[in-house]
C-alpha cells in the first residue's frame, strides 16, 4: 500500500473498530440534540466495479449505498459511521453532529508513518505528537517490495 499510494512522508491513523463504535455510540447519546430514534449504523465499505457498472457481475451490494465504493479504492479498507435520522425529523435535523475528540478517544488511535520516512522527519513526528498529546507514532512494519 505505501509504495502504490503514498510518498515517504505519509502518515496513517488507525483505530480499533469495536472500541471506536462503542465510543461514538456513547458520545452520540450525550449530545444535547440527541433523538432517541437516531439509528447508529456502521460497517466496512465494500468495493465494487461501479464505473463502468457491470450489470452481469454477480455481487451483493450493501443495504446502504453509503457503504459501497469503486473497487479502485479497495486499498483504503474504509470503515464508516452513519447516523440515520427518523424521516419525520429530517427537516428539523441539525446539519451535523459534532462529537468531541477526548483523551479517551485519542488513546484508541495508532499513528503509523511510512516505513521509509527519513529519521529526522520521524523524530519531528514524535515531537509533534508529544506536544499535541497524541500517541507516539511508529514506523510501519510492512516490508517494501519493488
Amino acid at each position: 500500500m505505501w509504495n502504490l499510494y503514498y510518498n515517504r512522508v505519509s502518515v496513517a491513523i488507525r483505530a480499533d473498530a469495536r472500541s471506536s463504535i462503542d465510543y461514538f455510540k456513547l458520545n452520540l447519546e450525550l449530545q444535547p440534540n440527541y433523538e432517541p430514534r437516531y439509528q447508529f449504523i456502521c460497517g466496512s465499505v465494500s468495493y465494487h466495479k461501479l464505473n463502468p457498472f457491470d450489470a452481469f457481475e454477480k455481487t451483493t451490494l450493501p443495504k446502504y449505498s453509503s457503504f459501497k465504493k469503486e473497487e479502485a479504492y479497495d486499498f483504503e479498507k474504509e470503515f464508516r459511521f452513519l447516523i440515520a435520522t427518523p424521516i419525520d425529523k429530517a427537516d428539523t435535523n441539525s446539519e451535523c453532529v459534532r462529537l468531541p475528540v477526548t483523551k479517551n478517544f485519542i488513546e484508541l488511535l495508532e499513528i503509523v508513518c511510512h516505513p521509509e520516512m527519513e529519521g529526522w522527519k520521524f523524530q519531528n513526528m514524535i515531537e509533534l505528537c508529544n506536544r499535541l498529546g497524541l500517541p507516539e507514532p511508529s514506523k510501519s512494519r510492512i516490508e517494501m517490495r519493488i
